[in-house]
């Protein structure tokens, strides 16, 4: 898709081998598939790269307000450490959502 940026999408998969980065382009082929879409866009490539580095999402965890706000916290506390943290990768995404074997 033309909203492809191959350069942010290098600069986030640092480190991934030639098999990883064809798990990668099939994950986003698969999300692509099941959505209707007629191509690959960035937003499928970036949900594959996270379901590849952080394992796929728990929709059906449940999580309790108060667990939910409390981990809100924690994962901003993260954030604001690395925000001031001289030299640390930049935030590209934070969030809530358990995945694979976490939470």
């Amino acid at each position: 898709a033309k909203d492809v940026d191959l350069g942010i999408l290098a600069r986030g998969t640092m480190g991934f081998s030639g098999a990883d980065l064809y798990n990668l382009m099939n994950q986003a082929a698969l999300k692509a598939s099941t959505e209707g879409l007629n191509s690959i866009t960035m937003r499928v490539l970036e949900y594959a790269k996270d379901k590849i580095m952080m394992g796929a999402e728990r929709k059906t965890a449940v999580i309790t307000p108060e667990t939910a706000k409390c981990t809100a916290y924690h994962e901003a506390g993260h954030a604001l450490v690395a925000v001031l943290t001289d030299g640390a990768d930049p935030i590209h995404k934070a969030t809530i959502m358990p995945r694979g074997r976490s939470l």
